[in-house]
């Protein structure tokens, strides 16, 4: 299990038949053995069903920073940049609502073994399905 927190601020652009946001943020990306930071900037396009519900694509790229490895045996990893793609949803008024998006995640860290340790993979993969909850209002 992994979570990625996150806070992102952009600008939007409301329609009668959609809204198209661009934002950009920062975070982390932490699980049981290790906790980076991260930046990001994502491009969304929701549209209305309704007045209460949005659904539409989103694209973004991900930095990771460095992570910290809290496990043994001891290795460092390199930053990395990653990519999301997926599918948003809102439910609420145009002010606040909330979001939920089913997403694919790409990305993966160079494995920097310590001496005396070796490792059989050259870099750790964390690609794969997330989900992201959360809230959006609009100014």
């Amino acid at each position: 299990f992994s979570s990625l927190p996150n806070l992102r601020l952009g600008l939007g652009l409301e329609t009668p038949f959609a809204y198209f946001d661009a934002t950009a943020g920062g975070g982390v990306f932490w699980n049981f053995a290790l906790l980076s930071p991260t930046g990001r900037g994502d491009l969304s396009a929701r549209f209305k069903l309704g007045r209460l519900f949005t659904l539409g694509p989103h694209a973004g790229l991900i930095y990771f920073g460095e992570p910290l490895w809290f496990s043994t045996p001891r290795v460092e990893f390199s930053d990395a940049w990653g990519y999301s793609v997926g599918l948003g949803f809102t439910v609420g008024v145009k002010a606040i609502s909330f979001s939920l998006s089913v997403d694919y995640l790409s990305a993966s860290f160079d494995v920097e073994p310590k001496a005396s340790v070796s490792t059989n993979e050259g870099e750790l993969d964390i690609s794969g399905r997330a989900i992201q909850l959360g809230i959006l209002c609009r100014f």
